[in-house]
């Protein structure tokens, strides 16, 4: 299955593919005529397409262990298992007993009918390849209706290949790559909402933060729904073992830091404007976008990437530093309070030539979208005011 299904299409999935009350009436079978002298019975159930492998431990087994626990670490073959949240985990004494013991046949039943397997497949293969070729160079045959009458090959073939399509058309159901396509919709729109700010000359930052067109009613729609869907993946992504978890894709990584370069200035203008708030990076900001950006700096391929990329599209690129705005507000708050206030004067100042040189940085890294140029735009709100201090001080 796919990294990032949800546990609801996982199990919609599994309740589909009839898998549970196969396994049901598989152990059952096995519980019936096990030996209950024996601490292990296992026994491998051929299925259609896939093997069952059922287990019944005897009552015996667990005899005055029954709730003792261990650390999952004195066992490394469960490491997988351990997550960022989670990173051990308690196992009964026993079972994990039971299991060491019978951990070397396990394996070699695994090799065994994994063996099977690819020889079932190459004969089958063999044998459909051989039996198309001579109907193929046959001119006087004609390909066998799928009915009682034809060969049994044609009648598997045909069987399996209804099973395959079958299984395919529920898996695309709960398919998350599905639902990121669908998901990049909401991103083309909020583009022409960028574009469509940017010729009223004051972007789309500002635009949404003003909140006087009715457009903007639909970016929060928009928003909305880009924010759960990311907000959920992330919550999978912290979730998944350690192994799967790092896994990660690029693909959607990149996606994830495009939506987060995107969105979070939209939430920033909100956590200012709307919810009249400050210190939005130790206050307001969600933890999805700071796992974004931690799993994004884990993944340097991806930002080299884009660096490349940089010089080349300047004009059309997203602010690198998602929180660019926050720091925009805050330095306009600082610029405000220098006017009134007489305390603390030298450490607001340095605040905001850290600000300044903090900008330059961007501009010279290529790392700032052209909107913060725009006439209208906070940032060139808060350069007049800055650019008017300075001028107090001496500062050219």
């Amino acid at each position: 299955m796919n990294l990032f299904n949800n546990g609801s299409e996982m199990a919609n999935l599994v309740v589909s593919s009839g898998l549970l009350q196969q396994s049901w009436t598989v152990n059952s079978n096995l519980y019936g005529n096990s030996d209950p002298n024996e601490r292990l019975t296992f026994k491998v159930y051929p299925q259609q397409n896939y093997n069952i492998l059922g287990f019944v431990s005897s009552p015996r087994t667990l005899e005055g262990d029954e709730a003792e626990l261990v650390s999952s670490s004195t066992f490394p073959l469960f490491e997988f298992l351990c997550s960022k949240n989670n990173p051990s985990f308690s196992i009964n004494k026993a079972a994990i007993s039971l299991f060491d013991s019978y951990h070397f046949l396990l394996s070699e039943l695994k090799t065994q009918q994994n063996q099977k397997n690819e020889e079932k497949d190459i004969n089958l293969s063999r044998k459909t390849s051989t039996d198309l070729q001579s109907a193929a160079f046959d001119h006087s045959a004609t390909l066998p209706s799928p009915g009682s009458g034809s060969p049994k090959w044609v009648q598997n073939l045909i069987k399996r290949t209804k099973n395959w399509e079958l299984k395919l058309q529920i898996a695309k159901q709960f398919d998350p790559s599905k639902k990121l396509n669908d998901i990049k919709v909401n991103m083309v729109y909020l583009e022409w909402y960028k574009k469509w700010a940017k010729d009223q000359k004051t972007g789309y930052y500002d635009m949404y933060k003003n909140n006087m067109y009715e457009s903007d009613v639909m970016v929060q729609k928009y928003k909305e729904e880009l924010t759960n869907y990311w907000i959920n993946m992330v919550n999978e992504v912290k979730i998944k073992p350690q192994k799967e978890g790092a896994d990660f894709q690029s693909h959607w990584l990149y996606a994830g830091t495009t939506y987060r370069r995107m969105i979070e200035p939209l939430d920033i203008a909100e956590h200012y404007y709307e919810k009249k708030r400050l210190n939005y990076e130790t206050e307001g900001r969600s933890d999805h976008y700071i796992l974004l950006e931690e799993w994004l700096k884990e993944a340097k391929e991806i930002e080299r990437y884009a660096t490349n990329l940089k010089k080349e599209n300047v004009a059309s690129i997203l602010t690198i530093d998602s929180c660019f705005w926050a720091k925009v507000e805050e330095a306009i708050i600082s610029c405000n309070l220098l006017k009134t206030e007489k305390y603390v004067v030298e450490e607001k100042v340095k605040k905001l030539k850290d600000f300044e040189n903090y900008v330059l940085g961007l501009l010279t890294n290529y790392e700032v979208s052209p909107q913060i140029f725009l006439p209208e735009s906070s940032s060139m709100k808060w350069w007049k005011d800055w650019k008017a201090y300075r001028k107090t001080l001496g500062i050219t």
